[in-house]
């Protein structure tokens, strides 16, 4: 029997990228979550953040879309490339996305 492995990279792509995409009702989830961080914060247009753990960015840029400056760290090169290229993507400015350990 042949054993098919794969490191820890892929399945967090898998489950944050590929799997979310297919959770019905995924995006208005994202636009409750960003309201209620956006009210709860008081933040506003020009303030930055600071998204430790930031997984694929989505809700990075979602924050950039509301005028926040953003950088999200990841310890997943497949997940903070999505990122990076989500913010191209979508045009959103100010919204940057590392690799590194947060416990560092």
């Amino acid at each position: 029997m042949e054993q098919i492995t794969r490191d820890w990279d892929y399945w967090a792509y898998l489950f944050r990228v590929t799997h979310r995409e297919s959770i019905a009702g995924i995006a208005e989830y994202d636009e409750r979550l960003i309201a209620f961080i956006m009210a709860a914060l008081e933040l506003q247009p020009g303030d930055e953040l600071l998204d430790l753990a930031c997984g694929s960015g989505v809700h990075g840029v979602r924050l950039g879309k509301e005028g926040l400056g953003v950088t999200g760290v990841d310890i997943s090169p497949s997940l903070v490339a999505f990122g990076n290229e989500l913010a191209r993507e979508e045009e959103v400015e100010g919204v940057a996305f590392i690799v590194g350990d947060i416990r560092e």
